[in-house]
């Protein structure tokens, strides 16, 4: 029962996980596991693509069947050229601030660049942002091109849970 608690799976995860990984002088150590979480991005906008253009998720699918009535798509009427509400900005808000959220390691970012120059840091925060930019919009263009309105902040949730053997693997990925 205490496990199910919100107030001590944080304690726990800060003291076990967050803390030690604060705790470290250099980030080199988390190299590996950097790269499995690209891969598991770049694996995940792959799949998301696909299952956009596939039909897999489209009205009346087999797998849209299954959903139930609150995951299936829906496109509301478009008001003039721009349909923005409230909460979906800030949702939208929310996730470019963590795409883009790098300032306050800019420092340290530099430092680890072997030969470094303004020029060079520049390129490499460019094409980062760069490849950021184009999975967010290659996912949000997936996302509302499958499931309009009802597509959720963590797309993820919008596939199928079990008959969908690629977005379990997504799901594991992330």
């Amino acid at each position: 029962k205490m496990f199910k608690q919100r107030t001590t799976v944080l304690i726990l995860l800060t003291l076990g996980m967050i803390w030690p990984l604060c705790m470290l002088e250099d980030l080199s150590a988390l190299e590996p596991t950097a790269k499995l979480g690209v891969i598991g991005i770049m694996y995940t906008t792959v799949f998301t693509l696909l299952r956009a253009f596939d039909g897999s998720y489209a009205p009346g699918s087999e797998w849209m069947a299954d959903m139930g009535t609150d995951k299936q798509p829906s496109w509301p009427e478009a008001l003039g050229t721009w349909n923005f509400s409230p909460s979906g900005i800030l949702v939208l808000v929310n996730m470019l601030c963590v795409a883009f959220l790098a300032h306050y390691n800019a420092i340290s970012y530099y430092q680890e660049i072997p030969n470094r120059n303004p020029e060079k840091f520049s390129k490499a925060v460019n094409r980062g942002f760069l490849a950021s930019m184009l999975v967010f919009l290659s996912m949000m263009y997936a996302g509302y091109s499958m499931f309009g309105a009802t597509a959720q902040p963590l797309l993820l949730n919008n596939f199928h849970p079990s008959k969908d053997y690629l977005a379990t693997g997504a799901r594991i990925a992330i």
